[in-house]
């Protein structure tokens, strides 16, 4: 009923570096996923994820998806970790109304990604969550999304630089930002960020 990976190398395999498809805890720890032809890491359908000192580069799909197409409530949480040249950075996406996704990411590198660096996806009005914070965000695409009612995006200290589409980006979903964020050279932002004080 869990897994735990460290100290590993995972490349140039054809589909995903990494999938969790169950209810079950998952720690992974100073590890490289690199290269691979589908999503570096892959969790889905009520895993708890905690992801620390990982290097996530290189991989055709996303870095780290996070993904919600059963009856669930998915978490990840990142730290101190590396997102890099990927076709998309870090998504939490959910596709079912009851599939439910938390994801938090700080104190990391989210960067060179060519779509979203970081994405809070909703389709069916699920509660798909991201929260950011202390993190560089430079060079994707988009840099901060939410997209999608359910999508909420909290960010809080983050840099975000030289986004060619946007650095913070909202399509109705909710983006909240605290106010200390660093958000320059990047393409307009869209869509409502509603900033609040930080207390």
């Amino acid at each position: 009923n869990s897994l735990t990976i460290e100290n590993c190398v995972i490349s140039n395999l054809t589909q995903n570096g990494i999938l969790v498809n169950a209810a079950t805890n998952v720690n992974i720890t100073d590890t490289i996923v690199r290269r691979n032809g589908g999503n570096g890491i892959s969790l889905q359908n009520g895993v708890t994820a905690t992801i620390t000192r990982a290097v996530v580069s290189g991989n055709g799909n996303s870095g780290i998806f996070l993904y919600g197409n059963t009856p669930s409530t998915s978490t990840a949480d990142i730290a101190d970790s590396t997102v890099d040249g990927n076709n998309y950075g870090i998504v939490a996406l959910s596709t079912v109304s009851t599939a439910i996704l938390k994801l938090s990411v700080r104190d990391s590198r989210i960067v060179r990604n060519s779509n979203y660096g970081l994405v809070a996806q909703s389709t069916t009005g699920a509660a798909a969550s991201l929260t950011a914070s202390n993190n560089m965000v430079s060079n994707n695409g988009f840099g901060l999304a939410a997209s999608g009612a359910g999508a909420k995006v909290i960010s809080t200290g983050n840099t975000v630089t030289g986004n060619t589409q946007a650095g913070f980006y909202n399509n109705s979903g909710v983006f909240v930002s605290a106010g200390n964020n660093t958000v320059y050279d990047n393409g307009p932002n869209v869509g409502t960020i509603t900033v609040i004080a930080t207390q």
